[in-house]
């Protein structure tokens, strides 16, 4: 399964940039994404601080631009939570993947809003690490990891500080094509806003 995993996303990404191989913008963002955490009041946030890296360009059209990303969350969890009869977890995942950014204001004329339409493909490699407490059997917790891949669609929009410079803002869902129990087959959410820089 991982294999197929690996291959599956690298594939793709080797078709964006075999397909334009002109790398031109890059970008930096940080933001918030939801984490595989349950909500319990002020124990543990739904949310980690996420950042992401950026490398990519425009593709046969202005209006169309590729890119790849990685990046990472952990939800800072250190010690186990004040319930009893439970055992805490820590979530960390690790991100790679392809996006392919639509600008509507480069295609019609008359569109003057500065937005940009999303869609990719992500691979997440996320780890789960006992951290402490016991079940109602008595039984520590294990550790364990998995993987998958989503489908992602998004919204952004961008501002123009200088001619090579630009400040983004974008909003993602990933919608995981297998199910898991940590993962919400509904969806999850990433906010995040950052810097890209066009050389």
């Amino acid at each position: 399964m991982r294999t197929k995993v690996f291959i599956s996303t690298f594939f793709l990404l080797a078709l964006h940039i075999s397909a334009q191989v002109d790398i031109s913008n890059v970008s930096v963002d940080i933001g918030f994404i939801r984490n595989m955490q349950n909500p319990m009041g002020d124990e543990v946030s739904s949310y980690s601080v996420y950042p992401e890296v950026h490398v990519g360009g425009p593709m046969f059209e202005k209006f169309l631009v590729w890119d790849i990303y990685y990046g990472y969350w952990n939800d800072g969890v250190k010690k186990p939570f004040y319930i009893m009869d439970a055992v805490t977890y820590s979530y960390s995942s690790n991100l790679v993947g392809t996006r392919i950014y639509f600008y509507p204001q480069d295609a019609f004329d008359e569109f003057i809003l500065p937005l940009k339409l999303i869609a990719g493909l992500s691979y997440h490699s996320v780890k789960e690490r006992y951290v402490g407490g016991f079940d109602l059997a008595g039984t520590h917790g294990d550790g364990s990891s998995i993987e998958f891949l989503s489908l992602d669609i998004g919204l952004g929009s961008e501002i123009k500080i200088i001619d090579v410079l630009a400040l983004g803002i974008e909003g993602n869902v990933y919608f995981p094509l297998k199910t898991f129990d940590l993962v919400n087959p509904n969806g999850f959410s990433s906010l995040k806003m950052g810097l890209i820089y066009r050389f």
